[in-house]
C-alpha cells in the first residue's frame, strides 16, 4: 500500500491499525504522532507534533520532518478536516517543496493537485447544461 500526498488529523494515533509493509511519503500528521504501523517506509513526510519520524515497529526512512508546524492557511490546531480550513501552505513552510517529488508535502502537493470541492482538476467540468430541442426524431441530432 502506497499513501502519497496526504494530511492526518484526527484526534486519535491511530489512523493506522495494524499497518504492515506500506510505503508512507510526502504526508503531513497533524494533531497526533502515527501509530499501529509496522515495517514501513516513512518518506518525505512531516509530522506537527513530538515524536520522530519513522515510528517505532520495525519501520524505516529518510527525509521526514519532525515537529513541526505545517504552517496551513487557515486551521485551528486539534480540529479534524473541515473545508472552513485552507490547507494550502503559508510562505515559509518546511513542507514547501520538500516532498519526494519536488512539490509540496501534503494535499496541494504531488501531480493529482487536491481539491476540496472534490472536482477532479484535470478534466473539463460541467455546471450547466441547455438542449435546444428537447424532442427529436428517431436518428435525429440533439443539439447542446
Amino acid at each position: 500500500m502506497i499513501v502519497d500526498h496526504c494530511i492526518f488529523e484526527g484526534s486519535s494515533n491511530t489512523c493506522f491499525s495494524n499497518l504492515y509493509y506500506a510505503t508512507i511519503m510526502n504526508s503531513i500528521f497533524v494533531n497526533n504522532f502515527p501509530a499501529g504501523i509496522f515495517n514501513s517506509t516513512f518518506i518525505n513526510n512531516l509530522c506537527r507534533v513530538a515524536g520522530t519520524l519513522p515510528p517505532s515497529g520495525g519501520n524505516t526512512g529518510s527525509g521526514n520532518i519532525n515537529a513541526t508546524n505545517p504552517n496551513f492557511t487557515t486551521y485551528t490546531l486539534g480540529s479534524n478536516y473541515s473545508y472552513a480550513w485552507n490547507y494550502h501552505l503559508q510562505a515559509g513552510s518546511a513542507a514547501i517543496g520538500t516532498a519526494s517529488d519536488g512539490t509540496d508535502i501534503g494535499i496541494h502537493g504531488g501531480t493529482s493537485k487536491f481539491n476540496e470541492s472534490g472536482e477532479v482538476l484535470i478534466n473539463p467540468i460541467m455546471r450547466q447544461v441547455i438542449i435546444n430541442n428537447p424532442t427529436i426524431t428517431p436518428n435525429g441530432t440533439l443539439n447542446v
